[in-house]
């Protein structure tokens, strides 16, 4: 193993200097916004354009790729990047950035499927799964280090977008310069809303009010903690302990959720998720460090709802198709995430800062009663029917073949497994 993730070392350096720069741009734009007095509305426009460019950027990347070659494509993607995060503090006017903010998420994504694609042509079969594991750990770790950042330079508009383009730019050194094989080419996605229904409804409601709220606290949560108070240090702090939470706990919720019924640890997550925000609500008045520590119970409950709602997707589709299932709630994901900021943005507008962990506590809320009744109109499968828990963060799809189970060609079924119970009512 230790062999295994030491020659994937660069590439793994690559990704971290980039997830820190997106997270610091992230961070650092909304900051910007507000203290230009961009309006909560418009604030949620700018920053919804780097999901929807995310989502776009799943369809074209992969033929971009596929044309110009992996590190031909991860050159210009980072170039552009890089130059798009840097002119952030020449044009500043929100449409500017708006469309700026669009053709980062656009790149960020066709980066992100370069080197995951690279990492799973590399790591064996026995290490795959723990080559994953590290990359998803190092990734978190990365976006949550980046938000302290926002420190150097906190009187300058522009430092953090240039520290923020330099970071991208470096990345791209440790990639091109490795000497690990090129991969195989970008699978391409696409989203068939009916099946993946058919599949899992509860699958696909839980990704997509995760997306929602992920998004919107990525692209408001420094707004509604600049706007309730804190200074640069605590925006930081606030920030990186809701990740933190979902670093600490998701791998503690996902192993429970494969000893018991997956939809009742969803059930106990949504209803966590919203008891943590509405005590941060409750608690904005009172105490910043009680809120804080609330934040970070509810990034614990909010981050494992993605890769929970993906488990349970899976316990109900067929082995062959796991990639396909899980590529679609990602775009589902996505969508969520680029329509929430625009909420939010809205009820930050016209109903203050605490509207942001109220409009949370509230999808959380709304997912499990969701959950209750689905639990009442089909029942569960079997325990040993259950897909095992993969830690799992938005990413693209080229990462998840590293957790698809292999698959026995002339069986149809995951190589080792049970096969699936056809019978199995969708859940």
């Amino acid at each position: 193993m230790t062999s295994v993730v030491s020659a994937l070392s660069a590439l793994l350096v690559g990704a971290s200097l980039i997830i820190t720069g997106t997270g610091l741009l992230g961070t650092a734009l909304a900051l910007r916004a507000d203290l230009l007095g961009y309006s909560g509305s418009l604030t949620g426009v700018v920053m919804s354009a780097y999901f929807v460019g995310y989502v776009v950027g799943t369809y074209t990347c992969p033929r971009i790729v596929m044309g110009a070659g992996h590190v031909r494509a991860f050159s210009a993607f980072a170039a552009t990047a890089a130059s798009a995060v840097l002119l952030h503090a020449l044009l500043i006017h929100p449409i500017a950035w708006t469309l700026l903010r669009f053709v980062t998420g656009v790149c960020v994504v066709g980066l992100y499927m370069v080197i995951e694609s690279w990492l799973n042509e590399r790591a064996t079969n026995d290490a795959r799964g723990r080559v994953f594991a590290v990359y998803q750990v190092v990734s978190l770790l990365a976006l949550a280090g980046g938000q302290y950042l926002i420190l150097v330079g906190s009187d300058s508009i522009s430092t953090a977008f240039i520290l923020s383009g330099a970071l991208l730019s470096m990345g791209l050194v440790p990639v091109v310069l490795t000497r690990v094989p090129h991969p195989a080419p970008i699978s391409t996605v696409r989203l068939d809303p009916r099946k993946l229904w058919r599949i899992s409804p509860l699958g696909v409601a839980g990704t997509g009010v995760a997306g929602l709220a992920n998004g919107a606290f990525f692209a408001l949560g420094p707004v509604f903690a600049q706007r309730i108070g804190l200074d640069a240090a605590q925006v930081a702090l606030f920030m990186s302990m809701v990740l933190l939470g979902g670093v600490v706990l998701q791998w503690p919720i996902g192993q429970a959720s494969d000893y018991w019924d997956r939809r009742t640890v969803i059930l106990a997550v949504s209803v966590g998720g919203a008891s943590f925000a509405a005590l941060a609500t409750s608690l904005l008045d009172r105490s910043v460090p009680g809120m804080i520590a609330s934040m970070l119970l509810y990034g614990g409950a909010a981050f494992s709802l993605y890769p929970l709602c993906v488990a349970h997707a899976n316990d109900h589709a067929d082995a062959q198709e796991f990639v396909a299932t899980a590529s679609g709630l990602l775009l589902v994901y996505g969508i969520g995430a680029a329509v929430g900021p625009l909420i939010v943005g809205a009820m930050i507008q016209f109903f203050s800062a605490p509207a942001l962990p109220i409009f949370l506590s509230a999808m959380q809320g709304g997912l499990a009663l969701f959950i209750l009744i689905r639990m009442r109109a089909r029942r569960s499968p079997p325990l040993e029917a259950q897909e095992p828990f993969v830690m799992l963060q938005r990413t693209s799809q080229s990462v998840l073949d590293m957790i698809a189970p292999d698959v026995d060609a002339d069986e149809g079924t995951a190589a080792g497994a049970e096969p699936a119970n056809p019978g199995a009512p969708p859940g």
